[in-house]
């Protein structure tokens, strides 16, 4: 999220794999090469139109996760986050869990 507010509304992808590490992305076409080159780690985007249509162009696996980061409103800032489901990209519930 502090990538995405530093970058304002550039365009913003990204892949999260299972240790938490992000790889961003210059553009969509390195984007989609990293997505095919690591299935099964979770996609990134903002709003940005760029990184919408990249994100609308991609082929979702079966259970493919994505985040968007959003902004609504000054001050509203999240992440929502999708799964593909029988084709359709269905909304997950986030939980923040605390490691102890």
């Amino acid at each position: 999220m502090g990538k995405a507010i530093s970058i304002n509304n550039a365009c913003l992808l990204a892949i999260l794999d299972q240790s938490e590490n992000l790889q961003y992305a210059e553009n969509p076409t390195e984007f989609k090469v990293l997505a095919l080159s690591k299935p099964n780690l979770i996609w990134i985007h903002n709003q940005n139109p760029e990184a919408i249509e990249t994100m609308e162009n991609m082929s979702y696996a079966e259970g493919q996760l994505s985040l968007e980061v959003f902004q609504d409103t000054e001050g509203v800032f999240g992440l929502r986050a999708y799964k593909m489901i029988a084709k359709i990209q269905t909304p997950e519930v986030l939980e923040l869990k605390e490691l102890t």
